[in-house]
């Protein structure tokens, strides 16, 4: 038999190698409203439906509650408990505990008739107040988890804890594994819920924080991601009135991408990978000024990566390039690049007027623009900056451009803070991504149709598969 028993939780049995320890006792340490019944109905839910039954004991809720509570997951409890796979006893701290200790007990009894291999107690904190003839919370604890070993049963023991988890009581050091919930503050309107393992004997885990979703199939615990490397984003939405962003998932959430002469801020910070969010990929026509940390040649590669034919649309002059650094120059791009490495803010106006803009009005489509604007501040310095995005903007607008000035909001010194206030107040929509943790999380902050989100974790899948939001 396989020594680890898998939580149902997908997330967490990565992050613990597999599972917990099997007949192991985990407690499940967490304030109110950190999701501690969700955990362990959904731990029992997967072993129900693996040929493991499991009971749900309750202190304090009514099945019919704990039921009604669970809908929103779709989990058929009434089926499960109908299949003897599963049940939930409401019952009184003393009665649990002495029918567990006696043998041919009630609970005895019920273990052995369901071949019982999973329990939730819920909660802790309500049998250490049993009048039980040891009346010792430590002794109760102990003869517990002694009793559910002699079962040889896998067991969640829910404990009411703070916010607090470096709090810890005499049941963190009984029990054979900790993993605390909490949840807290996040971006100051937004709540985040995480997860962390403080204790798990026998068992080597992930160390840290990890940020969980309550979602339609239940908690859901994503993957870290390396935000420093390229993801792999989906194809074009192939919506004629917006570019797709790249990511499906976002691509929902903006009814179809960026809107067709729309102008976005995509705000970021050092360590999250931007190219995640890359609708450059899908542009038919566009205008790319490089960065400082992306190459034509790179830029490229990311391109051809994501399916896009770089060749073709360098030979019918829809893909073009400005390069603001003193870089070799890829005898590919030569005559779709221009080198302004060494222009001074009139040179660039007047090749912005002169050159950029009658190359995207030789046809009715529109063009796709997308340039750093931490590169913009650095090459050509703040003032000339403000001066001249004003003008810049309402070419994109009179032009019908779409366009994706990415900021590093990192970078932005507290002198900057009125320049970048001008973008968001200018723009038409704002995404921000960044870095906590092994997390990279993505937000709409602002949009055309108002729509503004939550902060989402970002999620990549393997090569065939595209990037979600969580």
């Amino acid at each position: 038999m396989e020594d680890v028993v898998r939580t149902g939780i997908s997330g967490l049995d990565y992050i613990l190698n597999g599972g917990v320890p099997r007949g192991s006792n985990i407690l499940i340490d967490g304030a109110p409203g950190t999701g501690k019944t969700t955990f362990g109905m959904q731990f029992l839910v997967h072993g129900a439906n693996h040929g493991e039954p499991g009971i749900y004991i309750s202190f304090e809720e009514l099945p019919s509650r704990i039921y009604r509570d669970m809908q929103p997951y779709g989990w058929n409890l009434e089926a499960l408990e109908a299949a003897g796979q599963f049940a939930i006893v409401s019952v009184s701290p003393d009665t649990f505990f002495q029918q567990l200790l006696e043998v041919g007990g009630l609970i005895d009894n019920l273990l052995c008739k369901m071949n019982c291999r999973r329990i939730v107690i819920d909660s802790l904190t309500m049998l250490s107040q049993t009048n039980s003839i040891l009346n010792n919370p430590r002794a109760v604890m102990y003869t517990l988890c002694s009793g559910l070993r002699r079962h040889g049963i896998t067991a969640l023991l829910i404990h009411e804890g703070g916010c607090n988890h470096k709090d810890t009581g005499f049941e963190h050091f009984v029990a054979d594994g900790t993993i605390h919930l909490s949840i807290r503050e996040h971006r100051t309107y937004y709540r985040k819920h995480t997860l962390e393992v403080t204790k798990m004997r026998g068992r080597k885990y992930i160390e840290g924080e990890h940020p969980f979703k309550f979602t339609s199939r239940g908690v859901v615990l994503p993957a870290a991601i390396d935000p420093s490397t390229p993801a792999f984003v989906g194809p074009n939405s192939g919506d004629p009135d917006h570019i797709s962003t790249g990511i499906p998932d976002l691509d929902t959430v903006l009814q179809g991408g960026l809107a067709k002469g729309s102008r976005w801020l995509l705000d970021t910070d050092n360590i999250a990978n931007h190219w995640v969010f890359s609708p450059a990929v899908s542009a038919q026509r566009m205008v790319m000024a490089v960065s400082p940390d992306a190459p034509v040649s790179l830029v490229m590669e990311f391109m051809r990566m994501h399916g896009y034919d770089v060749s073709s649309a360098i030979s019918e002059r829809r893909l073009f390039f400005v390069e603001l650094y003193e870089r070799r120059i890829p005898d590919e791009v030569k005559d779709v690049l221009f080198d302004m490495s060494r222009a001074t803010g009139p040179d660039f106006m007047n090749f912005f007027h002169k050159t950029v803009v009658p190359l995207c009005t030789r046809d009715d489509d529109p063009w796709f623009w997308i340039y750093d604007v931490n590169s913009f501040i650095a090459l050509r310095g703040e003032d000339a900056v403000m001066r001249h995005y004003p003008e810049i903007a309402s070419v994109e607008k009179d032009l019908r451009c779409t366009s994706l000035m990415i900021c590093n909001s990192s970078q932005v010194t507290d002198e900057l803070r009125a320049l970048r206030a001008l973008f968001e107040r200018s723009v038409d929509g704002i995404i921000r991504t960044w870095v906590e943790g092994r997390y990279q999380y993505l937000q709409v902050a602002k949009s055309p149709s108002g729509i503004v989100t939550e902060p989402m974790v970002v999620v990549r899948g393997n090569a065939s598969s595209s990037v979600r939001l969580i």
